[in-house]
């Protein structure tokens, strides 16, 4: 798998009574091109290094609060709109959604 960590615009799929970190990406944008989501092969809770946002330029003031250093990554099967192919993409959610991974 290739890494990115870049931005990417994600459309989850509201489900009643779920918290919003429990519910799976539908869509994204990426590069300007969207990506539907096929399936969904895996969730995990990803804890980032407090430490290297702590010596930050910006002094890292959210490493100090607990629920800004979990990260929730999906591992999903996507398809570019006008596209044959698929990949397998994981998507990260902490503040902002971002893309992770890429595999063909």
């Amino acid at each position: 798998m290739r890494r990115y960590d870049e931005p990417v615009q994600v459309q989850i799929a509201r489900v009643d009574g779920c918290p919003e970190s429990e519910v799976p990406p539908r869509r994204f944008i990426w590069q300007g091109r969207v990506y539907d989501v096929d399936a969904v092969h895996d969730r995990w809770v990803m804890r980032r290094p407090w430490w290297r946002r702590a010596l930050a330029n910006d002094g890292g003031v959210w490493a100090l609060q607990p629920n800004h250093l979990e990260e929730y990554v999906w591992r999903v099967t996507a398809v570019a709109r006008g596209s044959t192919g698929s990949g397998v993409y994981d998507l990260a959610r902490g503040q902002d959604w971002r893309l992770l991974r890429v595999g063909d």
